[in-house]
Formats: structure tokens, sequence, C-alpha cells
């Protein structure tokens, strides 16, 4: 292009900064760099020097550049939050999952991973006073003891483990007769069974009540 009577290279018409794309009828086509701001025919400069130069929906300065730091830093479904300019990836409340992998719906399996219960002891989803689902847990078959800490064996699983005056009830070998029988009756542990008898004299049902027996005077006839 000729200027000030002497040709000069079109491209010169580009600003500080700028490319200069193309020359058509010694016009200069020009363009700012990828991320840079201004007019290309008077200067380009960085979008920013520093992190104070960003807004706050981009507060991060990467090479001139404001970005988002929470951009593809979670995973799929995660929620993403700024400390500062630190991504913070959480799963939303109604889902789980690993927030920098993906999150996924909560399900009633969930309750029980990981295993809240104690040692010897199972999870199975269930549900509180208020209808809520939460974790319940129960001691392993033949076991007892607290599940939310720790179940122990218990010492039977059947009767046959115990002697035959002995009854396993809740793993434990125990009198049979406590609490089987009415009030002043008998009980004899039998085959792990309670026997209960009314005593001499009384009648009735020995589980339920024993009561005096009635006597009649015998008539006696001349």
């Amino acid at each position: 292009m000729c200027s000030n009577f002497k040709c000069v290279p079109s491209c010169g018409q580009c600003g500080i900064g700028a490319n200069c794309k193309s020359v058509s009828n010694h016009r200069a086509v020009c363009e700012c760099p990828k991320g840079y701001i201004g007019s290309p025919y008077t200067e380009c400069r960085p979008e920013c020097y520093g992190d104070s130069d960003c807004p706050a929906g981009r507060p991060a300065c990467f090479y001139g550049i404001c970005k988002n730091t929470c951009d593809g830093a979670c995973g799929i479904g995660a929620d993403c939050n700024l400390r500062g300019l630190t991504p913070v990836c959480s799963c939303p409340r109604d889902m789980t999952g690993d927030p920098f992998v993906r999150c996924r719906p909560f399900t009633k399996e969930d309750l029980c991973e990981p295993n809240p219960c104690g040692t010897n002891a199972i999870c199975v989803p269930g549900h509180d006073n208020t209808g809520r689902e939460r974790p319940v847990c129960n001691c392993l078959p033949g076991h007892t003891g607290n599940p939310l800490s720790h179940c122990s064996r218990g010492e039977c699983l059947s009767n046959n483990e115990c002697p035959d005056h002995r009854a396993c009830i809740n793993y434990q070998c125990v009198d049979p007769c406590i609490g089987k029988c009415a009030t002043g009756a008998s009980c004899q542990a039998k085959a792990h069974l309670a026997v209960c008898r009314c005593p001499q004299g009384q009648t009735g049902d020995a589980l339920v009540s024993c009561r005096q027996a009635r006597t009649f005077p015998v008539a006696k006839y001349h």
C-alpha cells in the first residue's frame, strides 16, 4: 500500500498485538489472537493479566484468559462450587457416587454402603418412626449383642445344644419355667419345656390360674 508517497507493507495497518490474516486490494484483514480482546486495527491485549482482572463468574486468569475453574473439574451430574479459586465437587442431596466421576440417583441399597453396623451384624434398608428410609442393623443368626457395635455368638442355636432342663431362648440356655406358669403353680423343666401343675388341693389351668378346690359334704342316709 502507498503511505506518505511510499510503498509500505499493507499489514502495517494492523494494531499492536494483532495478526494480519490476509491482504485484499491493499487492505489488510487483521484479527486479534484467540483469547485477546480489543480492536485488531489499534491494539489487541490479553483479557487479563491477573485474577483481579477477571469477573466473578470466571475468576481465574490462565494465560491471559479468564476462566471458571469449575469447567470440566467435576464428574457427570455433580455440583461444583468455588472456594476461592478451588473447585469443590459434590453430589446433589438426592444422589450419590464419586463426584469426580459420576453422580447417580440414590437407592435404598446405598443406605448400607458402607456398612454402618457393628461386627457380626448385617445391615438391611428400613424405615424410622417417621417413615424415612434408614439403615437397620441386626445381629447375625445365632448371635446376640448390640448390632450397632458388636454381636457375639450365642450359647445355643437350638434346644439340642442345651441341657434337658434348659431351653434355647434368644440364643441362650435358660430355665424354660420363667414366666410360663400361673401364679402359685409349680413348674418342672423337662425335655426343654415347662411343665406346670397346680398345687395339691387346687384346681384350674396351671398356665392361667389355680384356685382352691371346692369340697362338698357327703350326705349320710339312715
